[in-house]
């Protein structure tokens, strides 16, 4: 029977850890499933000495290998995993202190022939399926990484919450059990209420967590468009001056022309087409829209890329300015991107579709299409935003070339 129990442990814990590296793999953006054997490997050791070997503090031992393997294992960044791990074990402690809990109860309680060996098989069961339910839930939404500044609020309240449940059941102690045993009924009731309300409180401030994130986006959006609106009345001075050279560059052209100087004319007309392009005026209805793509494609048209825009906005559209100029921000620098992978011709596309009460965005430009495409903070935020909006993105990698496409549907 011990044997059976340790497998039991072995395979339930393995089932959390699987769990845990499909919320890490989700909320990083990352697609490894190369490094999944080492991962529920390393668990499946710690869960072995846990079990087996009944040392005190696995828990802490059990958080520095995680680090560690989503760091390095993983790939991710210090930004993109401390939000996610936060989560993973403040939810896994609630859910053990609440487990060990029932648990000491039953023991104490109920008098059955095999000692109440079904019921630690069960409970455990019973606990990985709350913590599926609990990722699901959180996972709803994407979570996104977080700038140093953001994560004190919410790593340090869960990381309070997570010390003062370990000390106060004395999880990381050999006594814990009959620590707990000990607690008259009363007194678990309540212990059991604090879990409660305290997993409320994660949700709570993940909540929190996740509008302090939105309102940052939505900052940097700001600061992109009032740059580009700072630019927009020297691009119409541009553009002003260039209307005003025109007749003279057609009398060039026609001199040109006239002598039979056709290469030198080419010539003239190809450098006059890529300025006419890098200061040309763009009207998609919306004027701080119009700044910011006028900037970035006129980059981009600097750069040697080939640009098509067919960007109108229809009238009564309801979507925020600051959403629409953050989502045509991240998809245009993602496409720039991709462009400089690429030594031949580049070339970029922006189209705009309306359907009754629903906006449909695609952007098409050339990459290099040997190696998948990784989903990172720009797309992480194109897809918190269609989601917003009840919207989808769709993602399509093609020969040459990679489209997305993002509805949105008004709120």
């Amino acid at each position: 029977m011990t044997v059976l129990f340790v497998l039991w442990w072995l395979l339930v814990n393995s089932a959390a850890a699987c769990l845990d590296f499909l919320f890490l793999q989700r909320t990083g953006g990352r697609e490894d499933w190369k490094s999944f054997p080492l991962w529920l490997a390393v668990h499946g050791g710690m869960t072995l000495l846990a079990v087996c070997g009944q040392l005190p503090g696995m828990f802490f031992g059990h958080v520095l290998v995680s680090v560690l393997c989503t760091r390095w294992v993983l790939g991710l960044r210090w930004t993109e995993l401390a939000a996610p791990l936060t989560l993973i074990f403040t939810l896994s402690t609630m859910l053990e202190g609440g487990s060990a809990l029932l648990l000491s109860w039953a023991s104490s309680q109920l008098q059955t022939p095999s000692g109440g060996l079904w019921l630690q098989l069960l409970v455990p069961l019973l606990t990985t399926a709350l913590y599926a339910l609990a990722l699901y839930l959180v996972q709803r939404k994407p979570l996104g990484p977080a700038k140093t500044a953001q994560l004190p609020m919410l790593f340090l309240p869960c990381t309070g919450l997570v010390l003062a449940i370990r000390c106060a059941f004395r999880l990381d102690t050999r006594i814990f059990e009959g620590y707990l045993r000990a607690m008259a009924v009363h007194t678990r009731l309540g212990i059991l209420s604090v879990l409660l309300g305290g997993t409320g409180v994660v949700f709570v401030l993940l909540g929190a967590f996740r509008r302090l994130l939105v309102l940052t986006g939505r900052e940097a959006a700001v600061s992109a468009v009032l740059a580009g609106q700072r630019t927009a009345e020297g691009r119409k001075e541009a553009w002003a001056s260039f209307r005003h050279d025109l007749n003279n560059h057609l009398l060039v052209l026609s001199g040109l022309i006239a002598g039979e100087h056709y290469s030198a004319a080419a010539h003239y007309a190809d450098r006059l087409y890529r300025r006419c392009g890098a200061v040309f005026p763009l009207s998609t209805g919306s004027p701080a829209l119009d700044a910011l793509l006028g900037e970035k494609l006129g980059a981009a048209q600097r750069a040697g890329i080939q640009v098509t825009c067919q960007v109108h906005l229809p009238d009564g559209l309801l979507v925020d300015e600051l959403d629409l100029c953050a989502l045509f921000a991240n998809l245009i620098d993602n496409a720039l991107t991709a462009c400089q992978t690429v030594l031949g011709p580049r070339q970029l596309s922006l189209q705009t579709n309306a359907q009754a009460r629903c906006l449909v965005l695609t952007v098409v430009n050339t990459a290099d299409c040997t190696q998948p495409i990784q989903a990172g903070t720009g797309l992480r935020t194109v897809q918190r935003i269609a989601e917003e909006y009840q919207g989808t993105v769709s993602l399509v990698q093609g020969e040459g070339h990679v489209q997305v496409s993002v509805l949105l549907c008004a709120r």
